[in-house]
């Protein structure tokens, strides 16, 4: 429908629902360029579809907040399967690729069979009736009514960082997030697990292959993190597992590149270093909203378009140079650049450095092990 003011201008949050939406909405637009990746993705690239770039159009932002990399192999399946796709774009999450984070609960692969322009219905029964009189959906669109009326179509609410204390709001995040990306009672990171029966590394090359055997042009993204969260990282005593993650990245992204170059091409762009941008200060509390971060692990769109003109241009247009291309330079050489610039920024920012380990839990003179992170009260 289109929007009322003082009808159905006020949803509610219905970010639970993009693993049944997206996949019949790629159908309608049929994209040319597909997005993939997380919440990281969505928020980073949010209005992706209408920025003026070199990619080709219409453009898709198919994320999906929380998707592991099997999720990812999936969707990207089926826009290809469906949609004359010529450029996919993936942003890489380093949670997504732990074999021990698991899919979402909403997310079924029968849907994406049933999400074909081949079927004359195009959809499965069950979402069919869950879309229209389903309960959540009924309860969700009084919310809408009511929310709405509630607010009178008196214009965009408060901005949601007034009276927000940021340096909390941080520190919640940084303890959740980490107990999320290594999920108890283990607390593990392993690229593939016989417990769980995925394999992360695989459903990457299954992307490279899929992509290369089409012709299309594959971008993937690291993407940048907040230098608070590489400190976390590094607390919590995942630094090793976050490097191995990279070097597997760029050793099958050049693999690919050997045994595809004439079918398709393939670059791999590491973000998640350190500059300006990613040791943007935290505000004071009750001020912003800052220019980069939502929080420790989400860019904001203004880091986006910046990033996105970096690959698509080859040139940046911010001062300095925001990322690498990992697939042209030693890899070895890289990281050990980036755990320089990890000492360096404990030493020159010592408070900041102070506040994750009091965010974790962790004594300042020792790491400890991703288990011994507790939820936060979010």
């Amino acid at each position: 429908m289109p929007l009322c003011a003082g009808l159905n201008d006020r949803a509610p949050d219905l970010s639970g629902f993009d693993r049944m939406a997206k996949p019949y909405e790629l159908l309608r637009i049929l994209p040319r360029t597909v997005l993939l990746g997380s919440s990281t993705a969505r928020a980073g690239f949010n209005s992706f579809a209408d920025w003026d770039t070199s990619l080709p159009q219409p453009a898709y932002n198919y994320a999906l907040l929380g998707a592991s990399a099997h999720e990812l192999r999936l969707s990207l399946a089926q826009a290809l399967r469906e949609c004359p796709v010529e450029t996919v774009v993936i942003v890489a999450d380093f949670f997504a690729f732990n074999a021990h984070y698991l899919d979402n609960e909403r997310f079924e692969p029968a849907r994406l069979t049933a999400a074909t322009r081949q079927s004359w219905l195009g959809f499965r029964s069950a979402d069919l009736f869950a879309f229209t009189i389903g309960r959540e959906t009924l309860g969700l669109s009084w919310e809408t009514l009511r929310e709405s009326h509630q607010a009178g179509g008196s214009g965009s609410p408060a901005p949601s960082w007034q009276g927000y204390p940021w340096r909390v709001h941080f520190r919640n995040c940084e303890r959740s997030y980490l107990v999320k990306w290594f999920p108890p009672p283990a607390s593990k990171y392993e690229f593939a697990s016989a417990q769980t029966g995925g394999d992360r590394l695989a459903d990457f090359d299954a992307m490279l292959q899929m992509c290369a055997g089409r012709g299309v042009r594959l971008i993937v993204l690291c993407p940048p993190i907040h230098a608070r969260l590489h400190e976390s990282l590094n607390a919590a005593g995942a630094w090793t597992h976050y490097e191995s993650w990279k070097r597997e990245l760029a050793s099958r992204t050049r693999v690919q590149q050997t045994q595809r170059s004439a079918l398709g091409r393939v670059e791999l762009w590491d973000f998640s270093v350190f500059n300006e941008l990613t040791c943007e200060p935290l505000p004071a509390d009750a001020s912003g909203p800052m220019l980069y971060f939502f929080d420790s692990a989400h860019f904001t769109p203004v880091f986006g378009r910046l990033l996105l003109h970096e690959v698509l241009d080859g040139a940046s247009s911010h001062p300095a140079r925001l990322g690498v291309r990992l697939d042209q330079v030693d890899i070895e050489t890289h990281l050990t650049s980036v755990r320089a610039a990890l000492h360096a920024f404990g030493k020159e920012n010592p408070a900041v450095v102070a506040d994750v380990h009091l965010a974790l839990g962790i004594a300042e003179s020792s790491g400890t092990a991703p288990m011994a992170i507790s939820p936060a009260d979010r």
